[in-house]
């Protein structure tokens, strides 16, 4: 951002075009702007005192290829053979673009126009032409197919629009001859309807398309109410080639440019050119706010990080408050529409705890859960809740340690609904609109105001990653394509950070154009004029710089910058007028009122040799506001233009280093002198590139929990956000303390902070899934420690040892209920892992529709069979009678067994499958087996 290099521009009366690859509006065709000028020179001769009939009879044959300027830059007719002369770099003359600069223009950004096709790629051809089918011709390309002797009437017709580019809609009848087809014009008389007209000028219609008068609306309001008024650029236009036509040596010491925006008197802008050893030296803005702190909370901060809770700050200061939260999730999930409604019943997951000291803790926990994921190699719930040894050096993360993973698959579902409203909540996820996360960032943003006190605020953009598999938008309203970013495809987020820290002030979602027409200063109910001398509508881009102000609370007589997307005059004029906000701003394509051929030619006039390290400045005042305009040329090549209302143009006294490759590709570095205004904005210019930096390369949020949930990547974008913010207050505490350790400030990046957000969820910390007042519960339940543990045998083991079939994973020891066995079949009656801590009688912590658990029953009963400990036992073997058996037993008649057989296993009763396992499993722990050769 520090060396954006910016081409010259090539002004036509319809548009204005620029080479430079860096956000930038992609320009009109070239072509179209060609054929525009000509159809211009042909209406000027139309408005002459002559014959009509003479001059429409001279049109048919008038070549419009064949233009030159002449001494006063004006297109005329040439001799027979000659064509445009070829416009030098430098001169930066307005005339017909060359073949090469259309080639080389690039368009930077994403909702103005296509990218250039590549080699090898098929242009999308519209529709074919067929008999009957519309289309519609240009008049300059009808008239010179109407023979006026023989076709009168309908020439007439034709001549009396002064329009080249007016549209005649007809139906084709058939093909002429060659490539010449026959077109039955629907507003031509009945005699003189049919015409041969070139493929090339038949423009096919697509079905049900609007059959306009003119191919452009602006041209068609100009032609039905200004008549033939010039507009501002064609002024302009001729401001520009009347200073370039003056000599280099009256263009080195010119003292004013006079930039017309009217056709009257004194409508112009008088531009003071300053002289080589003149400079503005006086600051507007003052430096009054230059000691001032950009908070206005004293967050509690030591050098020492083990004194510092940075995930209590994290959820106090910088992230959305999380109050009522649980109960909104647990509701959202016990509605039968809700897609983890099944889950959340048969599980029964709830996420607010009541009886805890902070009843939100899991949502926070599975919040910090994802800042954790940062740190592991693996990505994904899938991945990351896996247990054991990795197929590299690091294990597996075995998140399932913190908390189980139906619960975090639950959280993901809900999180984006906890701040939007209720009647979202079950939508068709194709059809959610972006009111369901735009609480969330409002609530961003209302965190932001209450932090800081912004007094410099720097624009630009942030992108959210996201790219659809098998829909246009996969779950957006709309998605955004900035091909210059690193992160190209995805959600568009224009925010402003405060420039001293880096924090994040406002952050403002791009939305679609309907929506962004709706917002602020744009809206029918708030939409006003500028203060500018023509009174034009509010742009799009000054729009976004007084919300971005207002949202930040950037205080009166602060100050703003950004790059050329936000930059231009009349946008730093009404930030002053409306706000009173000083500015500045890289200005590209904004060029409206801005002189930025005449900065250009005079500063090659002034160095036309090397011009690297020098710089022109220009002053003016517009609407009572003191603004000057600058070109900066960091190379010889490369020229910055700014526009400001504060600052100084001085040489600053820190120079510029320059870099670049000698002709044996070794790099060297050259220091070139730099205006003070300049230093500033680029000193502040990469502030939100190395926060997205941060976010997107380092941190990584969005890789490492892919989804297929469009909000919950947007809302993982905010919670990266907020990370970075923090790292950044540290930085900023930790750079103004003297006492800070310097070494683990040069290595405090990113990571090691994400490290100590999440240091409570290490063992003995307060963030925990299962409450360490009590034993380790299972996902189900909680118990206390000395009504039951886990089933183990004499050494202590609660799993059986790995086979060669499963080596990775063990199978834990599992036994029937036996207070389940009263109540239903042996087999199917659930297995526990869980025992009495007193009598060993293998117990579950579940009621399954009783009114007391298996456990209450059994710690309450005086029955010495179901009580605890009141009937000796041998080891671990329970046998439950006959009459205890309250379930409809059907006990089969008794039939003789048949014969064993060698290899053959007996049959037992399924009733006494129970007690034989239970007295085998005792044998297997007093004495180990034999087998049958050793015995």
């Amino acid at each position: 951002a520090t060396t954006t290099a910016t081409t010259t521009a090539t002004t036509t009366a319809t548009t204005s075009t620029t080479t430079d690859a860096g956000a930038a509006d992609v320009p009109d065709s070239n072509s179209k702007a060609a054929a525009d000028d000509a159809d211009a020179g042909a209406e000027e001769v139309l408005a002459a005192d002559v014959d009509p009939n003479a001059l429409l009879e001279s049109l048919t044959e008038f070549d419009f290829d064949n233009l030159v300027e002449d001494a006063n830059g004006l297109l005329v007719p040439g001799p027979a053979g000659q064509s445009a002369p070829a416009r030098s770099a430098s001169a930066m003359s307005v005339g017909k673009p060359l073949p090469d600069e259309r080639a080389t223009a690039t368009p930077s950004t994403t909702a103005r126009k296509e990218p250039p096709k590549k080699n090898g790629e098929k242009k999308k051809n519209g529709p074919k032409i067929r008999k009957n089918c519309r289309v519609k011709v240009k008049k300059k390309h009808l008239i010179r197919s109407i023979k006026a002797d023989e076709h009168k009437a309908a020439f007439d017709l034709v001549s009396k629009f002064p329009r080249g580019d007016r549209n005649f809609f007809g139906k084709v009848i058939g093909k002429a001859n060659g490539s010449l087809w026959s077109i039955e014009f629907d507003e031509l008389p009945l005699d003189s309807k049919k015409f041969p007209i070139a493929r090339t000028n038949i423009k096919v219609l697509a079905a049900q398309e609007t059959e306009k008068e003119f191919d452009r609306e602006e041209e068609e309001m100009i032609e039905k109410c200004a008549g033939n008024k010039p507009s501002r650029r064609s002024i302009e236009k001729e401001c520009v080639q009347e200073f370039l036509s003056l000599s280099l040596e009256e263009q080195k010491s010119a003292k004013s440019y006079a930039q017309k925006f009217g056709p009257g008197e004194g409508e112009a802008i008088q531009w003071t050119i300053l002289a080589d050893n003149e400079q503005i030296v006086t600051d507007a803005m003052g430096e009054e706010a230059a000691n001032k702190s950009p908070f206005k909370v004293d967050i509690p901060w030591d050098p020492d990080v083990n004194k510092v809770d940075y995930n209590e700050t994290f959820f106090k200061f910088f992230f959305p408050s999380l109050a009522g939260k649980a109960k909104l999730l647990d509701k959202w999930l016990s509605d039968p529409r809700c897609p983890r409604y099944d889950t959340a019943k048969n599980d029964k997951i709830v996420f607010h705890r009541e009886d805890d000291e902070d009843p939100d803790k899991l949502i926070r926990l599975c919040i910090t859960l994802m800042i954790v994921g940062s740190l592991k190699v693996q990505n994904g719930v899938e991945n990351l809740w896996k247990r054991g040894p990795s197929e590299g050096f690091e294990p597996h993360a075995n998140f399932g340690q913190f908390i189980p993973a139906n619960y975090f698959e639950c959280f993901v579902a809900g999180f984006p609904f906890l701040w939007c409203d209720e009647k979202y909540w079950y939508t068709d996820p194709k059809l959610l609109p972006w009111e369901v996360v735009l609480p969330f960032f409002d609530e961003c943003n209302s965190k932001r105001n209450t932090l800081l006190a912004v007094i410099y605020l720097l624009l630009d953009e942030s992108m959210s990653g996201w790219r659809p598999k098998t829909s246009k938008t996969g779950g957006l309203q709309n998605i955004s394509h900035e091909p210059r970013k690193p992160v190209d495809l995805g959600t568009m987020i224009k925010n402003g950070a405060e420039c001293i820290t880096g924090i994040m002030a406002f952050n403002d979602i791009v939305q679609g154009p309907v929506q962004q027409r709706e917002k602020k200063y744009l809206s029918e109910e708030t939409k006003t004029k500028t203060h500018m001398p023509n009174g034009e509508d509010m742009y799009c881009h000054i729009a976004e710089c007084l919300r971005q102000a207002e949202g930040a609370q950037l205080r009166e007589g602060g100050w703003m910058g950004g790059d050329a997307w936000f930059g231009s005059v009349p946008c730093a004029i009404e930030l002053m007028k409306i706000l009173g906000i000083y500015s500045t701003f890289i200005v590209k394509q904004n060029t409206a009122y801005f002189p930025m051929e005449a900065l250009h030619a005079v500063l090659r006039a002034r160095y036309p040799d090397n011009a690297a390290g020098h710089w022109v400045v220009m002053k003016a005042v517009i609407a009572e506001v003191d603004v000057f305009v600058m070109a900066y040329a960091w190379s010889n090549k490369g020229v910055s233009y700014i526009v400001s209302t504060c600052g100084t143009t001085v040489q600053h006294m820190e120079p510029y280093v320059s870099k670049f490759e000698d002709v044996f590709g070794n790099v060297n570095t050259k220091e070139l002198a730099r205006p003070t205004i300049a230093h500033i904005l680029y000193e502040f210019l990469p502030s939100i590139d190395e926060h997205n930096k941060a976010r997107q390369a380092s941190l990584a949020l969005e890789k490492c929990w892919p989804t297929k949930a469009a909000y919950f990547r947007v809302m993982t974008t905010l919670i990266g956000m907020a990370v970075v913010d923090l790292m950044r207050w540290d930085r900023h505490k930790r750079g103004r303390n003297n006492r800070a350790n310097g070494k683990f400030e040069d290595n405090f990046d990113i990571k090691k902070l994400a490290n100590l957000i999440c240091k409570p969820l290490r063992p003995g910390g307060y963030l925990h899934y299962r409450d360490l007042n009590r034993s380790q519960p299972t996902a189900r339940g909680s118990v206390d420690e000395t009504s039951l543990r886990r089933i183990s045998n004499l050494d202590g083991e609660t799993s059986h040892p790995a086979t060669n079939k499963s080596t990775s994973k063990q199978r834990v020891r599992q036994r029937c209920c036996f207070i389940c066995r009263q109540y239903m079949d042996i087999s199917k009656v659930p297995r526990t892992q869980w025992e009495c801590a007193r009598c060993t009688m293998p117990l579950c912590n579940k009621c399954r529709g009783r009114e007391k658990t298996c456990l209450q029953e059994h710690r309450e009963s005086d029955d010495p069979v179901i009580g605890c400990g009141l009937r000796p036992r041998k080891g671990d073997k329970f046998v439950l009678p006959t009459e205890y058996k309250k379930y409809d037993v059907c006990t089969p008649a008794a039939t003789p067994s048949p014969p064993s057989r060698g290899g053959q296993k007996r049959s037992r009763n399924v009733y006494e499958s129970e007690d034989v396992e239970s007295r085998r499993e005792t044998r297997s722990q007093s004495q180990p087996r034999r087998s049958i050769r050793s015995k």
